[in-house]
């Protein structure tokens, strides 16, 4: 996870980046889901 970043400073920026990535990774597809709803409602 932290290969990408080779300096000891940017580890915790690191961290919280791929950590902002995974979370919203999980929380896209509900979202996208919804969004699918909506966009079918308005178009009928």
């Amino acid at each position: 996870m932290f290969g990408v970043f080779k300096s000891g400073e940017y580890d915790f920026v690191g961290f919280l980046a791929y950590s902002i990535m995974l979370v919203f990774s999980f929380s896209f597809f509900p979202l996208y889901k919804a969004h699918l709803k909506v966009f079918n409602t308005i178009n009928a």
